[in-house]
């Protein structure tokens, strides 16, 4: 009989499924017997906290769901939750603040695991001011002052609108964000907030013989001009806390000359008269 989804043994049966792995295959990268791994799965054996500890890693869980495996078995939470703007975050907001500043001309956002919005550098700032109305999608949605970079891309109000290949960037963008909800469940009513958004994938795109670019761009529509950017993600590799382990700081590139000048040109726009 197994244990209910919402003990320790019925939690750890879950992310096992989610990663594919056998029973078998489980217990051996836990160092522990299969008959063990299912005493524990279905709740006829406790496990130890290093036990918990050790599947959670096998089983690549992210440091908050680490934290209710080892509430549910009994412990307390190893992994701190704290805010950026927490004196013990000083390393990380100086780290992003680098990142992000260090990259103007171009844009950079600094994002939660929700895809909140942390930070954005000032040629961000430039680009979604120009191609949206920030405080109007921030009062239709109605929950703050944060922005979620998922929302505002997606909303027909938002970036959508300014993005001439939509209906590529956009189905490949919220297959990522479905995909990550298998690490972060809470992403769940994200997606389908989201989902009337998404555009049908335009007929014929990556079809049989079809060459794809090295890199998806994104072809924004800025005025009469056209900005084609790439993105790359940077994580913090060794976060001991839970949401510096949801950081990610997407770096906007210019996919070519044309467009890094575009860039350069709106940048020196947001840049007070006098400097």
């Amino acid at each position: 009989m197994d244990a209910p989804a919402a003990s320790v043994g019925g939690s750890l049966r879950r992310w096992r499924a989610r990663r594919g792995l056998t029973q078998s295959a489980f217990a051996e990268a836990c160092g522990i017997s299969q008959r063990h791994a299912s005493y524990v799965e279905s709740g006829r054996s406790y496990p130890s906290r290093e036990l918990v500890l050790r599947a959670a890693g096998v089983l690549d869980v992210p440091l908050a769901e680490r934290n209710e495996l080892l509430r549910l078995a009994g412990f307390a939470p190893m992994y701190g939750q704290r805010t950026l703007d927490d004196a013990e975050m000083y390393a990380v907001r100086h780290a992003i603040a680098r990142l992000l500043d260090h990259h103007d001309p171009f844009p950079a956002v600094a994002v939660d695991a929700d895809w909140d919005l942390l930070q954005i550098n000032r040629s961000g700032q430039r680009l979604v001011g120009a191609l949206c109305d920030l405080p109007a999608l921030l009062a239709e949605r109605g929950r703050g002052p944060v922005p979620n970079v998922m929302h505002l891309t997606f909303h027909p109000k938002g970036l959508s609108r300014a993005i001439a290949n939509w209906q590529t960037v956009g189905p490949a963008v919220f297959a990522r964000l479905r995909q990550e909800t298998w690490s972060h469940p809470a992403l769940a009513e994200l997606v389908a907030e989201l989902q009337p958004w998404v555009p049908a994938p335009e007929p014929g795109t990556g079809g049989r013989g079809a060459t794809l670019s090295p890199v998806l761009e994104t072809r924004f529509v800025v005025g009469d001009q056209r900005l084609d950017l790439f993105t790359t993600i940077t994580t913090f590799g060794t976060a001991q806390d839970v949401l510096a382990a949801g950081i990610r700081v997407e770096h906007f590139f210019p996919a070519d000359e044309r467009s890094d000048r575009l860039c350069r040109a709106l940048f020196e726009q947001a840049e007070p008269s006098g400097t």
